[in-house]
């Protein structure tokens, strides 16, 4: 290639961007036509021999400039060409010129803007991330550079109505004007955010959800037809949900500039502004539009978010057969596009919807489909009258309501009918529409009435039973059988279990939410087998009396039971029944995010985080439909921030917090009862990290609210204590740990007795800091406790009763009992839950199995030095490395020994104090 190309192009790109003294100038008018014309011509020329192109070219094009720009591009490269000069392939320039296609280049001046990145570009022009430059304060914006317009006076009449399109669902217009060559621009808010189908897959949105949103777009396009501006060209690229969950319509209004400029060329061309696949039929038509131009588009837009697609003609617009059953022919019911998908598809789609196939089959059919196929009318007369009446009968859907557009949609039917049968039916018509109508929604409704009445007495009668049955059980709890103290709220079920058994003549329905909620009062306590038993009972009184909500809310209850008893596949098993029955039984919203929630649960305490993750994640969104209190949500995103935190991803767990946090605060909801649960995720997560002073102080915060909220002996104050407790124990203060856990166990045993897991923790938190102080009697005590508890709540494998178990072989080996904590440890490593043990613990327990095995010493360090290098706890790592020094220095391997040594000897000096056998393996592997 010529340098003379190269010099033309880069004079090109600084008249473009670049004034006289180096700041960027105003954009310049260029001949992109002819850049393109000698681009296309190389191209073609290059194909050619390269003795026929002269006289080819000569044929095709008169400009001699533009035949001499192309046989320059067409030349090959002479022996010795420069590298720099070898960047100029024809690859190179025909991007040089598409970058130059529109005329600017990052850092032109646009009004007060300065333009940064090209964004996007279309037919109509381009759009352009910029920021003001005047006005001493930062602003960012999005430059639309608009192509063919003629008429600026019209272009700023227009521009005056847009500017009054205030609403907090439309993308503010910032500013305008044109450029020296009469280019219209505008600048409006710069939106960050996934439009709004991506969003909704993404976070696997409800139907229900993605509605709620949708109505957010409705508002904002009924805001504008007050005006009156209609948008044109309602499409999902033009709708943004933002990172805080607001929809922002774009582009409103810009398509109403676009007419109104293009008007004269609308004559001539047809090129009104319009995407073919959105459009309605009369856009297609090229008739006058009106505001049902934007409840069509509507329609098709909630068609695709609903439905995963558009209907089927809809992706084939070019098509000529197509376009005329467009044209002519009313779209499919929406629930029919699901039938015609593939399987692989179908189950996609589904799934991004949180639901099965044919639960989302089953509730677009109906009310949905007819809503859909009243914005989506042939004609728009026949549409819905505004985007109001549109929103007002998806608001019906979600209150369970009658929706218009299913009486519409019979009217509808009905008056065809009887247009091609006019004189037949005209009277018989009129008399049976007045009488069905009459009597159907008569009866209808007293139905509804009658069942809503029915509903609300039994409910009422169930509530005031449950209310005098509890007044009876305190009544009934004197002093005087208790010998002159409070009773226990355990002695207070069993009263209540005593007076339940003498009530045979209370109604099905009142005994069975009496002993559910007995059922989760015993469950509050820890006792688990017991209220597992009393669920059971309650679930099929429910279910013999065909109350299906009633016994689904059982399962849930069961589900949580089970998981606590170690009884996992049988709660997976239930929970799943649960969600795919939810599809066709009216759950409440508080029913369903529990059951996402549980699922979560089993989940994570399985090890699945990111299936936990994205279950708790669901629960969240589902509570936003419920009457929960903003705590609600805290807790569930602690919960989810702990499964992120054991598995490694405490960076993570972090993130989602002060996201949580920040979501909450800008809701005004971030309030005391809020922030104490949230400190407890954040401490967690710290604590992971080895952030301990931070982890501490986040732990101290809480403890102070829980009991300026809730009082010194609330369960709160109990789990503050425990994780300090635990903290300490982390940071090698076991006398720290020893009083802060001596502190929570009396108040854990108060309100929980002395089953209960929680109780269970402290006792184990009890046992390591009684190893670590040097009291064995004290810690085989505690660590024998926990086995019992655990054992009985949790089962023999359960990863906590391992580690119940692995402390007590830690208390063995300090008292001496080599081989019976050398078998312990054996015992607990052949295990299918291993791996779901904290590092630490794998790491002393592969200390103690490998370092008191029976085989030779060499033998045995080289079983620790495969354990050490496999350690991925840096706690656990330097353990195993004090195993090592110790065996290599019984092997006489006093290098390997001295080399491992010096490696701990920077570590925290308290790490291997206090347990008397770490203090001996130290003496071991120091003394040569």
């Amino acid at each position: 290639m010529s340098g003379q190309l190269i010099r033309d192009l880069a004079q090109v790109a600084a008249s473009s961007g670049q004034s006289p003294d180096g700041g960027p100038r105003a954009p310049v008018a260029v001949d992109i036509e002819r850049w393109r014309r000698i681009r296309e011509l190389s191209e073609l020329a290059a194909s050619r021999p390269t003795d026929e192109r002269l006289n080819w070219l000569a044929s095709v094009e008169a400009d001699p400039a533009v035949r001499a720009r192309v046989l320059d591009l067409c030349d090959e490269e002479p022996v010795g060409v420069s590298a720099e000069a070898s960047e100029w392939t024809p690859e190179a320039v025909s991007a040089s010129v598409e970058a130059l296609a529109g005329g600017v280049v990052p850092g032109a001046r646009v009004g007060a803007w300065r333009l940064l990145e090209r964004v996007g570009r279309g037919g109509m022009g381009e759009v352009w991330q910029a920021e003001r430059v005047d006005g001493g304060f930062r602003q960012e914006a999005a430059i639309k550079l608009m192509r063919g317009f003629g008429e600026a006076a019209r272009f700023e009449g227009e521009r005056a109505i847009l500017a009054r399109l205030e609403h907090p669902n439309i993308a503010r217009l910032l500013d305008g004007g044109t450029l020296a060559d009469g280019q219209p621009w505008l600048a409006l808010e710069f939106v960050r955010g996934r439009d709004l189908l991506t969003h909704c897959d993404a976070g696997r949105l409800s139907l229900r959800r993605r509605i709620e949103l949708f109505l957010g777009v409705c508002a904002a396009v009924a805001s504008a037809h007050r005006l009156p501006v209609v948008h044109r060209d309602l499409k999902p690229s033009n709708v943004l949900v933002t990172t805080d969950g607001q929809v922002k319509l774009l582009d409103f209004g810009i398509a109403k500039l676009l007419s109104g400029a293009l008007a004269q060329q609308a004559c001539e061309t047809a090129a009104m502004p319009m995407t073919p696949a959105y459009a309605a039929p009369e856009q297609l038509r090229r008739e006058p539009v009106s505001t049902q131009t934007d409840v069509y588009a509507l329609g098709l837009l909630l068609h695709e978010l609903l439905v995963g697609a558009l209907p089927r003609e809809r992706r084939a617009t070019g098509d000529g057969d197509a376009l005329v059953r467009i044209l002519t022919q009313e779209p499919p019911p929406a629930s029919g596009t699901l039938d015609r998908m593939e399987r692989a598809r179908l189950v996609c789609v589904a799934t991004a919807r949180g639901n099965s196939a044919a639960g989302l089959r089953g509730v677009l059919r109906g009310d949905l489909d007819a809503i859909m196929a009243k914005a989506l009318r042939l004609r728009p007369e026949d549409r819905y009258p505004s985007v109001d009446a549109l929103a007002a009968d998806l608001n019906r859907w979600l209150a369970q309501r009658p929706v218009d557009a299913r009486r519409g949609s019979w009217r509808y039917r009905a008056g065809r009918f009887a247009a091609r049968h006019r004189w037949v039916v005209a009277l018989a018509c009129l008399l049976l529409l007045s009488l069905v109508a009459g009597i159907g929604t008569a009866a209808w409704q007293a139905g509804e009435v009658a069942r809503e009445r029915d509903l609300a007495l039994l409910e009422s009668q169930r509530a005031s039973a449950a209310l005098a049955f509890q007044r009876e059980i305190f009544r009934r709890a004197r002093p005087a059988q208790h010998r002159g103290r409070e009773p226990t709220a355990s002695e207070l079920l069993d009263l209540g279990e005593q007076m339940l058994s003498g009530r045979s003549e209370l109604e099905p329905g009142v005994r069975a939410t009496l002993i559910e909620e007995l059922s989760r009062s015993r469950a509050s306590l820890g006792a688990y087998e017991a209220a597992h038993k009393q669920a059971l009972e309650a679930r099929a009184i429910f279910e013999s009396l065909g109350d299906r909500q009633a016994t689904l809310r059982l399962d849930i209850h069961l589900a949580s039971l089970e998981e606590r008893l170690g009884l996992r596949n049988a709660a997976r098993m239930r929970i799943d029944r649960v969600l795919a029955a939810a599809a066709d039984t009216d759950l409440s919203p508080a029913d369903l995010y529990a059951a996402w929630y549980q699922r979560g649960i089993l989940l994570g305490n399985g090890g699945d985080i990111d299936g936990a993750d994205r279950a708790i994640a669901r629960a969240i969104e589902l509570v936003g439909l419920s009457a929960s209190p903003p705590a609600t949500v805290v807790g569930m995103e602690v919960v989810r921030a702990g499964y992120l935190s054991a598995s490694g991803r405490a960076e993570e767990a972090l993130e989602r917090l002060a996201a949580t946090r920040a979501r909450l605060q800008s809701l005004g909801a971030f309030d005391d009862a809020a922030r104490q649960q949230w400190l407890q995720g954040e401490g967690v997560a710290l604590e992971q990290l080895g952030r301990s002073e931070a982890a501490q102080l986040a732990i101290d915060a809480r403890l102070e609210l829980s009991r300026r909220i809730y009082g010194p002996r609330h369960p709160a104050v109990a789990a503050d204590l425990r994780q300090l407790a635990r903290l300490a124990l982390r940071q090698y203060d076991p006398k720290r740990a020893l009083s802060l856990a001596e502190a929570a166990l009396p108040l854990m045993r108060e309100h929980y007795g002395d089953g209960h897991s929680d109780v269970a923790s402290v006792h184990q938190l009890l046992a390591l800091a009684r190893l670590r102080t040097g009291d064995l009697s004290g810690a085989r005590q505690d660590a024998q406790a926990v086995i019992d508890m655990r054992t009985r709540l949790d089962g023999e494998a359960h990863p906590r009763t391992l580690a119940a178990r692995g402390a007590m072989a830690m208390i063995d080996e300090a008292a001496g009992s080599l081989m019976d904590a050398q078998r312990a440890a054996e015992s607990i490593r052949a295990q299918n839950s291993w791996n779901q043990l904290n590092g630490l613990t794998r790491a002393r327990l592969d200390g103690i199995r490998l370092f008191h095995a029976e085989s030779l010493k060499r033998s045995r360090c080289e079983a620790l030095l495969g354990a050490h290098a496999q350690a991925t706890d840096p706690a656990g790592i330097r353990l195993l490395a004090l195993y090592l020094a110790a065996c290599w220095r019984g092997v006489g391997a006093h290098p390997q020994a001295e080399a491992l040594l010096a490696g701990l000897s920077p570590e925290q000096p308290g790490e291997f104090a206090g347990d008397p056998a770490l203090v001996r393996l130290r003496a071991q592997a120091l003394t040569r």
